[in-house]
């Protein structure tokens, strides 16, 4: 294999494949690439890439390349396989070629252009130099006064740039956010009279602007971005924007509210993040100004000289000095003579009174609902945790803190106790760490002591005594029945047939239904360019809720909802390491009217499905779909304990097209004549799915178990 280059930087997750390799590997600065090596940039992640005769190449998030031998081997020529995504491209010596599906741009020598793709079509801009695109519907000349885009009917459509127009900044910016999104200040100059948006992946946006206005703050979700000037005169040059979730560093030590004695050193400590070169330490007060230390660790030692309140947090820079945020400031106090910390003993615990489902029914079904709920109810009794310690010299006053995690974030009990010790009722069974302050009246503080932790189901437990149950009362004796009587009473006369014909109505009770409804999955759909979904497994999670209205004025109305959701895993993820895992839901409602004369019920169907999206070029996501049909069923055996159900559906919404098949068979446990009767059953579903990208067969067989009221 021939070297091609090598990375000069990459920021987080980069990957490179070679040509004979089915897996991506992870990939760093000054490793080396090969001609044919397929090099991709993953979300929030960038690269910079040095290729033979001195081309550079930068890379936005989600860009996928290939980089292929020149044809001429003889020529120092560098060509470009590009795939998707926003790149940069600059050959100062040598022409340079990108390949893309169904056209190539060469780049002459000494040029700077950009080449990003959204959704279908494509964008090109030289920054300096020439080049020239080739299409299957001739050739274009590229320079920098224009902006050429290839449209999805292969037409290319030519944008005038503005000179009027200039960014006052046009270093990109990256804006690292704790939320959703983020609001980008913009400043430049011109007579601009809106702001054209591209996001990659997404389509354009435009956004208008006030007159005589050259500032603006536009609010972006998290992505990358392409944002332009326009006016009646053209574009501007692009301004590339970044936003990207921000990494959340974790305040170790110093804990919330910790007393530190003053003119002693401490550490400060922090979580890293492989995405953070340096850190920014900061303490505030309301008393002085901010004080902030740089860190190329997650640590740093610091030592005070007098009492203050400080509150400190954690900011970070990448590698290209982009900030990240703070997630969250700890409060500590600083005095001279804080009191000693206490020291704590082993807590006491004891298991308050089981209170046992059915316990207040006196006869033979306490004991059932004892014997059935004892197991399942034994994690959840209530524990009694008595927490003490030793008195501190000088303290009149104790701070009690209780959490579930140890970095006593959010606790989940602070007291204010004037004894050493403290009885905590009605505590769930899971584990807590737990620590004491000394404090005074006057206001003198003191420090906190080590946190202990205490794991519940590690201890012995005292068990509290149980009273015990109340003496069931004596059964009533069934009256004794002679067997004359029993001779008499079935001794009973014919009574004769009646002479006129009654008509009557097919029982179809009013009532309601709930059923657990599991199911097993099978989907195999083709998405765009020819990527599959094949999905099949079971899914656990699933209901259904059914309603039938009874006769009125001979008619029948039912109404069924089914529902279900499932996350799909990659299988195995070594052969696809981007493929995010698939949340699938899908429901099902149906209402239908049958009349009594008619043995065929008609009706409406809608069904929420879902259809495959690229989301990169290794991997699909899935979006949601709402589909509306006409519906035809029929119900067999309307009198019987078993029921079945068949059904025939066909729906569109517009660009996605299905024809299902339904059926449901249910078997009564219990007497007709009863008000609640507990079911089993069986369903599943079938259909075929066409759409703009492919098509396939989606099937579920469906599990039930319910209970119905009628």
């Amino acid at each position: 294999m021939s070297e091609a280059g090598y990375i000069i930087s990459s920021k987080k997750d980069l990957k490179r494949r070679g040509a004979n390799s089915l897996i991506w590997e992870d990939t760093q600065a000054k490793d080396t690439l090969f001609y044919h090596d397929s090099v991709l940039t993953l979300s929030q992640s960038s690269a910079k890439l040095y290729l033979r005769d001195q081309t550079d190449l930068e890379l936005s998030e989600n860009t996928l390349v290939t980089l292929e031998e020149p044809e001429d081997k003889t020529k120092s020529e560098i060509r470009l396989r590009f795939s998707r995504g926003d790149l940069r491209a600059r050959n100062p010596s040598f022409n340079t070629s990108v390949v893309g599906e169904d056209w190539v741009i060469n780049l002459d020598k000494g040029s700077d252009i950009m080449l990003r793709k959204d959704q279908g079509s494509y964008e090109f801009e030289v920054v300096s130099g020439a080049a020239t695109l080739h299409t299957q519907n001739g050739d274009e000349s590229l320079t920098q006064d224009k902006i050429l885009k290839l449209n999805d009917d292969h037409k290319v459509e030519k944008v005038e740039k503005s000179t009027e127009l200039q960014w006052k900044e046009k270093k990109p910016i990256r804006i690292y956010t704790l939320e959703e999104n983020a609001k980008i200040p913009l400043e430049w100059s011109g007579d601009a009279r809106g702001l054209v948006i591209n996001k990659a992946g997404s389509d354009e946006k435009n956004q208008t602007i006030s007159d005589s206005k050259q500032t603006s703050q536009v609010q972006l979700t998290q992505g990358s971005y392409k944002i332009r000037l326009k006016n009646a005169s053209g574009l501007s040059e692009a301004r590339t924007v970044e936003v990207w979730k921000a990494p959340h560093i974790y305040l170790k030590k110093p804990l919330p509210r910790d007393r530190l004695k003053t003119n002693e050193p401490y550490e400060f400590i922090w979580t890293t993040d492989k995405g953070i070169k340096t850190y920014r330490v900061q303490f505030s007060s309301k008393a002085s100004p901010l004080k902030q230390e740089s860190a190329d660790q997650n640590f740093t030692t610091m030592k005070f000289d007098q009492e203050q309140d400080l509150k400190w947090q954690v900011q970070g820079e990448d590698e290209e000095g982009f900030l990240i945020p703070a997630l969250y400031n700890n409060e500590i106090y600083l005095r001279d003579e804080p009191l000693q910390a206490p020291k704590l003993k082993l807590p006491d615990v004891k298991k308050a009174p089981a209170s046992t489902p059915g316990a207040s029914y006196k006869s033979k079904w306490h004991w059932i609902y004892a014997a059935v709920f004892s197991e399942a109810f034994a994690k959840n009794d209530n524990y009694e945790i008595n927490f003490a310690w030793e008195s501190v010299t000088g303290a009149d006053q104790y701070i009690l803190e209780v959490s579930s995690t140890p970095d006593f974030r959010d606790p989940e009990l602070i007291k204010n106790l004037t004894q050493t010790s403290y009885i905590w009722k009605n505590v769930k069974y899971k584990k807590y760490f737990w620590r004491v302050a000394a404090g005074s009246a006057k206001g003198r503080m003191g420090l906190f002591s080590e946190p202990m932790e205490l794991q519940l189901d590690e201890i012995k437990v005292i068990e509290a005594p149980i009273a015990p149950a109340q003496a069931e009362a004596e059964p009533v004796p069934a009256p004794t029945v002679m067997p004359e009587a029993i001779t008499a009473i079935t001794k009973i006369e014919p009574v004769a047939e009646p002479t006129n014909i009654t008509i009557t109505l097919p029982e179809i009770p009013s009532g309601w239904g709930l059923a657990l409804a599991p199911s097993m999955k099978y989907s195999k759909t083709k998405g765009e360019k020819e990527t599959q979904i094949d999905l099949q497994g079971p899914v656990p999670m699933g209901f259904q809720i059914s309603f039938n209205s009874g006769w009125i004025d001979q008619r029948n109305y039912r109404f069924n909802f089914w529902t279900s959701q499932q996350t799909w895993k990659p299988m195995p993820v070594t052969e696809f390491p981007f493929q995010d895992n698939l949340k699938i839901r899908e429901s099902i409602l149906t209402f239908d009217r049958g009349h009594i004369n008619e043995k065929n019920r008609f009706g409406f169907i809608l069904h929420e499905n879902f259809i495959s999206k690229r989301q990169t070029q290794e991997s699909l996501t899935v979006q949601s779909e709402i589909l509306l049909g006409l519906r035809t069923s029929r119900l067999f055996n309307p009198n019987e304990n078993w029921q079945n159900t068949l059904g025939l559906s066909l729906l569109t919404s517009g660009k996605v097209h299905e024809l299902m098949f339904d059926g449901q068979s249910k078997l009564y446990l219990s007497n007709r004549e009863s008000k609640f009767k507990w079911s089993i059953g069986l369903g599943a579903n079938a259909n075929y799915q066409k759409q703009k990208s492919g098509g396939g067969l989606q099937s579920d067989l469906i599990f039930l178990l319910g209970l119905e009221r009628f």
